[in-house]
């Protein structure tokens, strides 16, 4: 199954036919949080802002609500073409767990990592080394090239920008040249966390700009993760012209 089969099953599962009868289209696409034994969901709100400049800039249309995701629950996990996987701590999954997710990554789903740990080399990123290894014992984690397609989805980008400034790289593994896992060490949305009072909840670098740049990278990954079949050729010329700089 492909990117395109996988999102049209979606489409077709019963939930999603009866909630677009119920609320209309802003249903397509839920983001969901992988849960875990741990703080997996204290992104919440920059996650909401994102889906906002998401549904602002693109013809996209979202669902505010942050579904968290079971692995255990394969019906549940199924339903959302992206999954979002943050902490600054260590974690680790079961053996069914992986299994699962595995499952989803080959049939077209994506893992969008991004660690909010301010240590390279801290317990969370050590944590994803070893979730990369279980899922993947015989492929390792690359740095995506420059000219790759998730640096111009929808922006040009020149890195990741996120609260933190760790690495200037994505890094990925690919099936098919597919994106199965997307990592970020530099907190993407943590650049986008409000508190209870809508403030923002972490200074960044540079202040707005890279906030700006934060929901530009955002974007990209919320452009590829719900494209059918996204190939190098297909970003969006006109806006590339426009804001090119």
């Amino acid at each position: 199954m492909n990117r395109k089969q996988f999102i049209l099953s979606i489409l077709s599962i019963p939930f999603f036919s009866q909630s677009l009868k119920a609320i209309g289209k802003s249903s397509f696409l839920e983001i969901g949080i992988l849960k875990y034994s741990g703080n997996y969901n204290f992104r919440n709100s920059g996650l909401k802002k994102m889906l906002w400049e998401v549904s602002k800039r693109t013809s996209i249309e979202v669902s505010f609500d942050i579904i968290d995701i079971d692995l255990k629950n394969k019906k549940k996990l199924f339903k959302h073409p992206l999954l979002f996987l943050t902490g600054d701590k260590k974690f680790s999954l079961s053996k069914t767990e992986i299994k699962n997710l595995k499952n989803y990554l080959t049939f077209g789903g994506l893992l969008f990592i991004d660690s909010a740990s301010d240590e390279a080399s801290g317990t969370f990123n050590k944590s994803i080394e070893n979730l990369i290894e279980s899922l993947y014992p015989k492929k390792k984690l690359k740095i995506a090239p420059k000219d790759h397609v998730i640096y111009r989805t929808f922006n040009l980008l020149d890195k990741p920008y996120g609260r933190l400034n760790i690495s200037s790289n994505f890094y990925i593994i690919e099936e098919d040249n597919r994106i199965e896992i997307l990592y970020s060490k530099n907190d993407i949305i943590g650049a986008l966390t409000v508190d209870d009072f809508s403030n923002w909840k972490y200074s960044v670098p540079e202040g707005n700009k890279t906030r700006e740049m934060a929901y530009r990278t955002g974007v990209n990954i919320i452009m590829y993760a719900t494209c059918l079949a996204y190939k190098a050729d297909q970003v969006h010329v006109d806006y590339l012209l426009k804001n090119r700089r």
